[in-house]
């Protein structure tokens, strides 16, 4: 197992290889806490990968349920949604009230709300895949 650190974001990742296929399997955790999992074909393109959340991280992005939200930890009030992967699944703002709201690509209209935005990472995962989540998360 190789264990990588970049602590300016405050994550950390595990990196074990598969020996069935040799791909990497990566587990990436802010804080101590697992925030979420990726798989890559080489250690190089894992490596590369924790380089891009890690950045990410440093530039104000949330990492949880394997979602990354940008602009999370500036005085934005919207930013980009992404997969861990770096794939865009659509975008969020908080309004005047600070209800925050998520717009999925192609969207007119929210997917989902909620009062603040750590909840509102968790309805984005809901949406996401509706089993993520235990009914009382």
């Amino acid at each position: 197992m190789l264990n990588e650190k970049y602590p300016k974001s405050g994550l950390t990742c595990d990196m074990v290889s598969n020996a069935e296929d040799g791909t990497i399997c990566v587990v990436v955790k802010y804080n101590g806490f697992d925030a979420g999992s990726y798989t890559s074909k080489s250690l190089p393109d894992a490596q590369e990968m924790f380089a891009r959340i890690s950045a990410r991280m440093s530039d104000g992005a949330q990492l949880r349920l394997n979602i990354l939200m940008l602009n999370y930890h500036t005085k934005e009030l919207s930013g980009d949604v992404l997969t861990i992967e770096g794939e865009k699944l659509g975008c969020w703002h908080c309004d005047e009230e600070e209800w925050c709201f998520f717009t999925p690509n192609d969207a007119q209209e929210p997917a989902c709300a909620a009062p603040s935005l750590w909840p509102l990472h968790d309805n984005i995962a809901r949406w996401l895949d509706p089993d993520s989540l235990p009914d009382d998360f």
